[in-house]
């Protein structure tokens, strides 16, 4: 589906290869638009976990391709990775690929046990990072203390910050067009 998706991006945009694109609200749309009319899907309900994630998995599809054209990346992930031998410490990073980024820091533990507990999307991974750091003051560097009970709740606050929730509700309305359950 990714190939299928970018083949028909391309035709769509003609983008200029030497200068690149930025990834926006409206590309985004467009790419959803594209997705649904190849893989012929038409939902009467969807779930708002559901809609993020597929949003999320086009905004990675959509970076994949301009790392293989060498194109300029400023589009990222904010995401929050843990290990239980530290609890309550959560490194917050970013990365155009946390899947890769999580694999990255599985060779530092003979028991693979760091799990990403968040990603979220941003139109600006770095200043993105920048910002949240800024919002917690008991960190060092990029690792911060957070009780485990807030997370849920941090974790939708970053998403509204991304502007991840309201590109959700875009392509909803501008798209799928069904009731979110």
């Amino acid at each position: 589906m990714h190939n299928k998706l970018i083949n028909e991006l391309q035709k769509k945009t003609n983008n200029n290869k030497t200068k690149g694109f930025d990834i926006t609200p409206d590309l985004i749309v467009e790419c959803s638009k594209v997705y649904l009319e190849l893989s012929n899907t038409k939902a009467k309900k969807v779930s708002l976990g559901d809609l993020r994630y597929n949003v999320k998995l086009l905004c990675v599809s959509l970076i994949k391709f301009k790392q293989e054209n060498k194109l300029p990346i400023k589009e990222g992930f904010i995401y929050f990775i843990a290990n239980k031998a530290w609890p309550n410490y959560f490194k917050i990073g970013m990365s155009a690929n946390p899947k890769k980024r999580l694999a990255n820091y599985q060779t530092y533990s003979p028991f693979r046990d760091y799990t990403m507990l968040h990603w979220s999307f941003w139109f600006d991974r770095k200043e993105g990072e920048k910002f949240v750091h800024s919002l917690y003051h008991d960190r060092d560097h990029e690792w911060v203390k957070l009780p485990q009970r807030k997370l849920n709740k941090i974790f939708e606050q970053i998403n509204k910050l991304s502007g991840l929730e309201h590109l959700v509700q875009k392509v909803n309305r501008e798209i799928v067009n069904a009731p979110i359950v």
